[in-house]
């Protein structure tokens, strides 16, 4: 096929190809499937109560400070996103993706986090006191000093998990996975620990009295944890 010139020797398309490069894109788009793009909202210190982010692409978002109280943040990706110091008491974040988020000092009192993938998340000092984790994903996820106090973690994950002086308290952990976790100096005064996969977890100067189910086959503990049965071998 003849290729159009100019007098200049230089090669321009047919218009027909020119015609077609949007569909073209679109085409490789649709077949590429959705690109995650880092979002550059900041929501810093902003009321916004009640509101809904739904589903919406909210990865490296800035919450710093907000007042989330009751706002819908369901299957939201927040990876990487900020929400050091937000207010997030009643929200519900069922199954919300929230990898390597920061929400160190957040108050999540009451939350629904069910099914959340919070892998590698950063909760340090933050307060889930009542708040609803059934099998949440807290692989590897920081909650030193973190309050989980009256919390349901029925069937989560807190694998690898760092727990330093995190408070359990009467907190219901039946069937969930704290292999390898640091749980030194923390509280599981009253906590259900029926079924807890403990193997490889660290206790020592933990506080193990009155906790429900207490099998520490495997776990790492010493004259330090207290609330131990002496029947148990060291």
């Amino acid at each position: 096929m003849a290729q159009a010139r100019d007098g200049q020797g230089r090669y321009h398309p047919p218009m027909n190809i020119l015609r077609a490069c949007p569909a073209i894109i679109s085409a490789i788009v649709f077949l590429a499937g959705p690109v995650r793009i880092a979002s550059a909202d900041s929501y810093a210190f902003q009321d916004l109560r009640g509101k809904s982010f739904a589903r919406e692409n909210l990865v490296g978002a800035d919450f710093t400070g907000a007042d989330l109280r009751g706002v819908t943040l369901w299957k939201a990706d927040l990876t990487d996103a900020i929400m050091a110091g937000a207010n997030l008491t009643g929200a519900n974040l069922y199954t919300t993706i929230l990898v390597r988020t920061d929400l160190s000092g957040a108050d999540m009192r009451g939350a629904t986090l069910s099914g959340a993938v919070m892998e590698g998340a950063n909760l340090t000092g933050a307060t889930l006191t009542g708040a609803t984790l059934h099998a949440a994903n807290l692989a590897g996820a920081i909650l030193r000093g973190a309050m989980v106090r009256d919390a349901s973690l029925v069937s989560a994950s807190l694998r690898g998990a760092d727990c330093f002086a995190t408070s359990f308290r009467s907190a219901n952990l039946r069937w969930a996975d704290l292999g390898t976790a640091s749980l030194v100096e923390a509280s599981l005064v009253g906590s259900i620990l029926t079924g807890t996969n403990l193997e490889g977890a660290v206790l020592t100067n933990a506080s193990m009295s009155e906790a429900i189910g207490v099998d520490l086959t495997g776990s790492i503990w010493d004259e330090t944890t207290t609330g131990i049965d002496p029947a148990w071998p060291r």
